[in-house]
């Protein structure tokens, strides 16, 4: 069997499940082109870590589920699974993974002692039994920002360091970042490639971040900031995206992606959530921020400053 990416091996052989998604059936990477080069980014010898820093519905899960079935299928390797809680790591395990196994035949073939025979660890971070199981060569930390605080955020260093033995280890880590406070993604993030999504504008061609500084809610529509051009939705999403880098890293790469660019949030209605959430106060507008575009407000007075042109 030819060797494929991630990528390559979710078009080919994911099955995405009716239990789970609204949109069951095959796989297609080309619903999400953002995931491409993030699934694909496991598969580079030189990338040792990445990161993934986001809104909610972009694909997170689906990314960690297309990891995992490529690897159970193509490259048996100990994989770690680190949910926020324990209760979350089992019902990863026993909901969303088993109905892939399920509708993947290639993965249910191995269903006789897969957990066994793949080594598939599923942890809680607020749990240190779960932690303090077998090395990992392929560790998956989900939601990070939901870890608890304190001892057990080195419990998760030690979880990463036990993988040490493999000399072509692989880190994930992906999260919504935290609304306020600490953000452990967001840190990761700026100690990578920080790459962002971007689109080129309709109009003039030049590659863009989806920027919430360039939207125009009574149009619904984003500027242009190289030409001022206004461009509705769908105008922007045909646009064929890339990522682009602002730092180099050797090791670690990091993807930053907005929740305007999932297929499954409508411009409309996030514009609509941010009504509400400015009509709500501060707070609320920073969890909107997070959820929503996946960014950290530190600056409140600034955000809402700009808030208030809208």
């Amino acid at each position: 069997m030819k060797f494929l990416t991630v990528s390559q091996w979710a078009d080919k052989y994911r099955m995405v499940s009716k239990e789970h998604s609204i949109e069951p059936g095959p796989w297609r990477t080309s619903r999400t082109p953002y995931m491409k080069e993030i699934m694909d980014a496991i598969n580079h010898d030189d990338t040792q870590n990445i990161v993934v820093m986001s809104g909610s519905q972009v694909g997170k899960t689906e990314l960690l589920l297309n990891i995992i079935g490529s690897h159970m299928h193509q490259e048996p390797s100990p994989v770690m699974i680190v949910e926020p809680t324990l209760d979350l790591a089992m019902h990863f395990s026993h909901g969303r993974l088993s109905a892939m196994v399920k509708e993947v035949p290639e993965l249910s073939a191995l269903i006789g002692g897969c957990h066994q025979k793949h080594m598939l660890t599923f942890a809680g971070a607020n749990s240190a039994a779960s932690l303090s199981s077998w090395p990992s060569r392929i560790v998956l930390l989900d939601e990070i920002d939901r870890y608890p605080l304190g001892d057990k955020e080195d419990l998760i260093s030690i979880v990463i360091k036990k993988s040490n033995v493999f000399y072509n280890r692989k880190i994930v880590m992906t999260s919504t970042p935290a609304y306020k406070g600490v953000s452990k993604i967001k840190a990761a993030y700026e100690n990578s490639t920080m790459e962002q999504w971007c689109l080129p504008c309709p109009s003039c061609g030049e590659y863009q971040p989806l920027s919430w500084d360039q939207m125009n809610i009574k149009l619904c529509s984003m500027l242009c900031k190289h030409c001022g051009s206004s461009h509705i939705e769908n105008e922007w999403r045909n646009g064929n995206g890339k990522w682009i880098a602002r730092k180099e890293n050797a090791k670690t790469r990091g993807f930053h992606i907005s929740g305007l660019a999932s297929p499954w949030v409508e411009w409309e209605e996030a514009f609509r959530r941010f009504s509400l959430a400015k009509e709500n106060g501060t707070e609320e507008l920073m969890l909107w921020a997070a959820m929503t575009l996946g960014e950290q407000w530190n600056n409140h007075a600034e955000f809402c400053r700009k808030s208030k042109m809208r």
